[in-house]
């Protein structure tokens, strides 16, 4: 978005972030409910938003900025289930994110 002020100025502002949708499912496709999980930026130790998957998938687009990559780190997962290892994915400029 480009504004233009009377005087000539102008100001162009740009949206980098992005919005992806996160849960955990079982091998039949089943969402699971109970895991507690964790965004990071990758390479940090400071967790960017935690949550505990439920009916309804976490919205991460307050966190994610394109062409950043990031981890996903189940930090204990739901009675009768195992944790998954860490999902690193990074955001393309184009807001498309693919698993590295």
């Amino acid at each position: 978005m480009t504004a233009t002020s009377d005087a000539g100025t102008s100001l162009k502002v740009t949206n980098n972030y992005t919005d992806i949708k996160f849960n955990k499912y079982d091998s039949k496709n089943n969402q699971l409910s109970g895991a507690n999980l964790a965004l990071y930026e990758d390479g940090s130790d400071t967790a960017l938003d935690t949550w505990t998957s439920s009916a309804d998938a976490e919205r991460l687009g307050d966190y994610l900025v394109r062409g950043h990559s990031y981890v996903i780190r189940e930090l204990s997962a739901p009675a009768g289930y195992g944790t998954f290892e860490d999902i690193k994915f990074t955001l393309n400029a184009d807001g498309y994110s693919h698993r590295t």
